[in-house]
């Protein structure tokens, strides 16, 4: 077949494959498609999550309403009942007679307190430190192989020292307590003794008492893949194992309180307002945690 010799010759490279330059913003595209779906599909996996979990929570109050004094057993799985370890309350000492906060003479404080332990040097630490002791017995724990679970339970030490921090402002904190019941105990015999001892505060009474910070714990029956996991949820997971070896897992549905899971299964909680806060993070994140049991 003769070609025209008059026709436009056509190009070399009209049937040649296109370059990796020229693919370069397809790519791009199809990549960033590709990550809004993966994200709004995790965050619908979410949303169908918390979704269920009120709708758990609406069952169980009905029920509740319709049957006053019985109460469904508890739907936790074996393992993440939470055990206190620290409970940080924080408090004013102020005036009985205009509740305005009071000015402490932290050295005098120290001085009045020196049989009690308490220590104030003001080079180091702006506040007057004071330990205290508080005996009990070990409280019961749950067995992990009759699978019973028991409420939310103290730490295991029968021994623990409760410390109590005093500044000038008037600012009182107690760390170290493992109930609210041993916390505003050691709260109200601070502010009793400045308020007995001589040369002290008599009109001194405790005001604005508030939990600040829950530290508690728990041991999951299996290991827990950290690498898995942080690839599987990079939206609410972190995990550097050279700076440090447990994986932190922040979510929305959470916020404040922080996971932080080690490979062993222990999980500790920190960050809660509450200690029911607490325990409903680590319920409201154990589904997924068990995706990456090892």
């Amino acid at each position: 077949m003769d070609i025209d010799a008059g026709a436009p010759a056509p190009p070399d490279d009209e049937y040649a494959e296109p370059t990796a330059r020229e693919l370069a913003p397809e790519v791009s595209e199809a990549l960033a498609r590709r990550d809004a779906a993966e994200r709004a599909a995790e965050a619908a996996r979410e949303d169908a999550g918390n979704v269920l979990h009120e709708a758990e929570q609406d069952v169980r109050e009905a029920v509740a309403a319709r049957a006053p004094g019985w109460s469904p057993p508890d739907p936790r799985p074996l393992g993440t009942v939470l055990t206190c370890h620290n409970l940080v309350f924080t408090a004013t000492i102020s005036h009985a007679a205009d509740d305005s906060s009071m000015q402490l003479n932290l050295a005098h404080v120290q001085r009045m307190l020196r049989y009690y332990g308490a220590g104030y040097n003001a080079k180091k630490f702006s506040s007057v430190i004071l330990k205290m002791t508080e005996e009990g017995e070990p409280p019961d724990m749950h067995d992990l192989h009759t699978q019973q679970l028991v409420p939310l339970v103290p730490s295991k030490p029968a021994v623990r020292k409760v410390a109590v921090l005093l500044y000038h402002p008037g600012k009182i904190v107690c760390t170290g307590a493992i109930s609210e019941d041993q916390a505003h105990r050691r709260l109200r015999a601070v502010v009793a003794l400045l308020g007995t001892m001589s040369g002290g505060y008599p009109d001194a009474q405790l005001s604005s008492v508030q939990l600040r910070n829950v530290v508690a714990c728990t041991q999951l029956p299996f290991a827990v893949n950290q690498v898995l996991m942080a690839k599987r949820y990079p939206l609410f997971c972190t995990y550097d194992p050279e700076q440090f070896p447990g994986l932190f897992m922040r979510h929305r549905y959470t916020k404040p309180v922080t996971i932080i899971l080690f490979q062993s299964g222990c999980a500790n909680v920190v960050g809660a307002k509450s200690v029911e806060e607490a325990q409903y993070a680590i319920d409201r994140m154990y589904p997924a945690i068990v995706k990456c049991r090892m």
